[in-house]
């Protein structure tokens, strides 16, 4: 396995797979060692003491990204827990209003670009945030040409090349309640990446009220 990065508690690690074993490093020093993925994971946010877990850098989109509101596009730079956005629902596939419940601002990321096969601007994110496909839910650096990405009113959208940037950039990352997705440049993606089908729960049932209690208790109708 290739090493990877990962990102806890606004801190970063190494994570290297040899015969087995997991080797977990912090700015050059090795801090500790695992038999698989999942508990090297636990290592990290221990030392951390962060409760989010992102592998491969967090899952981000560049400052140029634009996010869809009930008040048309913004950037994604402007958002702070409170703003609301819409959301995909899946289900009724439709548009909800969601609250933001956290954002933030995070190193310079190698960006990987997706181009379309209609006249559309390219997505651009990191190599590890998800988006909404015909095949589910999937990372930017795993789709394919000719996979079809979901827009924000279900329409689908053909990929045509998907590559790294040489350039590195400024990244930003959302996190809402509910639903937790929202959409980029037209494209439905989700906050999360690693475990998202659990941690997507584990919001739903536990954090979403928490964060939206401390932010006043206010939640937005569905649209």
């Amino acid at each position: 396995m290739p090493d990877k990065t990962v990102d806890s508690g606004g801190k970063r690690y190494n994570l290297h797979e040899l015969d087995g074993i997991y080797t977990i490093s912090k700015d050059g020093s090795r801090i500790g060692s695992a038999r698989s993925e999942e508990d090297a994971l636990s290592v990290i946010k221990s030392d951390s003491g962060g409760s989010d877990v992102h592998v491969g850098g967090a899952p981000c989109f560049p400052s140029s990204a634009k996010v869809l509101t009930p008040n048309g596009e913004w950037s994604i730079v402007c958002f702070s827990p409170g703003d609301v956005l819409l959301s995909f629902d899946p289900v009724q596939k439709r548009l909800v209003e969601r609250v933001v419940t956290k954002s933030g601002k995070h190193p310079r990321r190698r960006i990987w670009n997706v181009t379309f096969r209609t006249n559309r601007p390219a997505l651009r994110g990191t190599r590890g945030h998800t988006v909404l496909s015909t095949r589910g839910w999937c990372p930017l650096y795993r789709l394919r040409s000719n996979d079809f990405l979901v827009g924000a009113d279900g329409g689908l959208f053909e990929v045509e090349k998907v590559f790294p940037e040489v350039q590195k950039e400024h990244v930003y990352s959302l996190i809402t309640a509910q639903e937790h997705n929202f959409v980029v440049d037209g494209i439905v993606v989700h906050n999360f990446t690693w475990l998202r089908g659990s941690r997507t729960l584990l919001h739903r049932m536990f954090l979403d009220g928490l964060r939206i209690a401390n932010l006043g208790g206010l939640v937005p109708t569905a649209s």
